[in-house]
């Protein structure tokens, strides 16, 4: 069980009850915020989320008022993506908030705005999420969703890495190892740039002289 990204804390108001519910008394303003419930067996696990939204009862001498739905919050936040070149990257960004409170939401680019009009691959949607097709090297960058409103303000930030192919290895050198019992070469090399992703193997090859 997960709140906004990171573990419930089981707490003595706060328990998992035996058929997998989770029960949280005397609620506070600081239990609102995104749930995600995860299942695992032998088959596979499945998931569910659900966002929970916390009333504050205004009470003015002694007479109820209204309730007041807490902050303007960021409830999905962007995540760290890595994406093949040439595809489309989607950082989401959903916002909760009161129905009659206006919000805004920026995206920036390593610290610096986007402006939508700028790069007709480049949109945000109606929900907040930045989305970017064909994606390029250049690309690669942090991004910063932040939300701006009366009810309050917050920022979250990933980062967007696009995996290329890798580049291949420099300074490559064989050297001839004297040795009586069996010919034997060593090859060294640099490992070139990996396409932001791991190089799972490198691969050698050779061609006597007498082949040529």
């Amino acid at each position: 069980m997960g709140k906004d990204g990171r573990p419930v804390d089981m707490s003595g108001r706060v328990q998992v009850l035996e058929q997998g519910d989770l029960l949280i008394a005397a609620v506070k303003e600081t239990d609102a915020g995104g749930y995600k419930c995860v299942r695992a067996n032998e088959a596979g696990l499945v998931s569910a989320s659900g966002y929970l939204s916390v009333l504050v009862v205004v009470l003015t001498e002694g007479r109820v008022l209204f309730p007041v739905a807490v902050r303007t919050q960021i409830i999905q936040p962007p995540v760290d993506t890595r994406v093949l070149l040439g595809q489309t990257a989607t950082l989401q960004c959903k916002v909760s908030s009161d129905p009659t409170v206006p919000f805004k939401v920026i995206w920036r680019r390593n610290d610096e705005e986007i402006d939508t009009r700028s790069s007709k691959r480049i949109s945000i949607q109606d929900d907040g999420t930045l989305e970017i097709t064909a994606v390029r090297a250049s690309d690669v960058a942090d991004y910063t969703c932040s939300v701006f409103s009366p009810g309050g303000n917050e920022t979250r930030s990933a980062r967007l890495s696009v995996i290329e192919l890798p580049y291949a290895p420099v300074n490559v050198k064989a050297v001839r190892l004297d040795t009586r019992s069996q010919r034997a070469v060593n090859v060294s090399w640099t490992p070139g740039f990996d396409g932001n992703s791991p190089v799972i193997k490198f691969i050698v090859q050779k061609r006597e002289v007498g082949d040529l």
